[in-house]
């Protein structure tokens, strides 16, 4: 596997923390791997944020860490021989705090440009006087939606999205671009909506959170869309979107498709790179696979408990995760994940949503055939 190709630069913890690496290609490319902390305390520990700097005819980025990691990014990339003074561009996976929380801080000391898909410049901007009501307008588009407690927002984001409204983002389109030679990025949402892959020379594929493993990845909720499309201003007769758990699948798809056809493809996730004192090295295709199944598992099982009686999306939850995921603010996240599961459920027939909040089995069970029909993302420039 690429594992044994892999040169240690120092060594870290049992998670990865304080352990980058350098990975030269077949091509000659070397990428060398930077992981930043990321825990947010008690038990809701994914391990580090794991960002890439790709030695490419002009060096980039991939992902800039938490909050506050700036600085040892930086150490990372001079241990590795690398003057940050050089990067070109930084490209952000997604826009969520574990990934874009540094980029501030990196800009300004390394002078690179920042780029992301074109929705990310929208949902970052404050923009009060486009807020639907019940939203926290206070805050940018972006965590509009935002299911996390005011004590953990007040405490993780107020700086951080202050920082990030002042930034000059180069946009990039949907589909796929090319950035530079062998190096494109795909436009691939559903776990966030400005979610991109970066490939390189169909040696090495970034892959953000879309696909990781160990974990699965949460899927985001196509009533979302409802909330900030004053922002994005999607076409209301369109039947894109780029929220939910259908659009999560259809990037999935596109995924597995790229992974058997280049089955030799380095997959190098956002999170669980290496974790427990092992690297968690995977096949892309046979992954994604798992995730797929991982969907329609939960599907099922979201019916079972829905077979004695309507219930709302946290009684579900309580009954379907595992405890100790429901710890802290782990229920708020389980809440949301079952939501978007019950958005394709009330998609397939299969739920009905009723008053406050509950949700009820219509008797029939199409889930599985939706999901199987679900075609790969073909969205195009």
């Amino acid at each position: 596997m690429w594992i044994e190709k892999v040169e240690m630069l120092a060594m870290g913890d049992a998670l990865g923390n304080g352990m980058p690496f350098r990975l030269r290609l077949p091509s000659g490319l070397e990428i060398v791997g930077l992981p930043t902390k990321n825990s947010y305390g008690g038990d809701w520990d994914l391990g580090p944020t794991w960002n890439y700097l790709v030695l490419a005819d002009k060096p980039f980025l991939v992902d800039t860490g938490r909050t506050g990691t700036g600085k040892m990014l930086l150490d990372m990339m001079e241990l590795a021989g690398f003057r940050p003074k050089d990067l070109d561009h930084i490209i952000l996976s997604h826009g969520h705090e574990d990934h874009d929380g540094g980029l501030a801080e990196i800009m300004h000391q390394t002078g690179a440009r920042a780029m992301a898909h074109r929705f990310y410049s929208k949902l970052i901007r404050f923009c009060p006087e486009k807020a639907p009501s019940g939203v926290r307008a206070d805050f940018p588009p972006s965590c509009w939606h935002c299911f996390m407690p005011e004590e953990f927002t007040t405490q993780t984001c107020v700086d951080y999205h202050r920082a990030r409204n002042e930034l000059k983002i180069s946009e990039i389109g949907d589909g796929r671009t090319l950035l530079q030679k062998d190096v494109a990025c795909l436009f691939l949402p559903g776990h966030s909506p400005d979610a991109l892959t970066i490939i390189v020379g169909n040696e090495a594929v970034f892959l953000g959170d879309t696909v990781l493993p160990e974990i699965t990845p949460s899927p985001t909720r196509r009533a979302f869309l409802n909330q900030v499309n004053a922002v994005l201003d999607i076409d209301s007769g369109s039947s894109f979107s780029p929220y939910g758990l259908i659009t999560y699948i259809r990037s999935l798809k596109r995924l597995k498709r790229i992974g058997r056809n280049f089955p030799e493809m380095i997959p190098l996730p956002g999170h669980r790179l290496f974790s427990h004192g092992r690297w968690c090295d995977f096949v892309l295709e046979k992954r994604v696979n798992e995730l797929i199944a991982h969907h329609v598992d939960r599907c099922a099982d979201i019916m079972k408990i829905l077979a004695d009686g309507p219930k709302t999306a946290r009684q579900i939850a309580l009954r379907h995760f595992d405890p100790n995921l429901l710890k802290g603010y782990g229920i708020h996240m389980a809440e949301n994940e079952t939501l978007s599961h019950c958005e394709l459920l009330a998609a397939s027939g299969d739920i009905v949503a009723g008053e406050s909040g509950l949700f009820e089995a219509t008797g029939y069970q199409g889930f599985e055939s939706l999901i199987a029909s679900i075609a790969p993302n073909e969205y195009e420039n």
